[in-house]
């Protein structure tokens, strides 16, 4: 666990160092008022059916993951 977060700490600072956003806000998105549309687009044009993943996401889900990434 130690290494674990060793490497995220590292790989964030690495990032940082090169100006890419670590938050949504950090890329302009200050709002969830889009999420719902979001995880529509996520949904039908990125990675299909989530119900097969090792664990498996839905709709709510991928909102959630968008507000924690806020």
């Amino acid at each position: 666990m130690d290494n674990a977060e060793e490497a995220i700490k590292r790989t964030s600072e690495f990032f940082k160092s090169i100006g890419l956003p670590q938050t949504l806000r950090d890329a302009g998105i200050d709002s969830d008022e889009y999420f719902d549309v979001m995880a529509d687009h996520i949904i039908e044009h990125w990675f299909g059916d989530f119900k097969d993943a090792i664990r498996p996401l839905d709709r709510n889900d991928i909102i959630a993951i968008l507000n924690a990434a806020l």
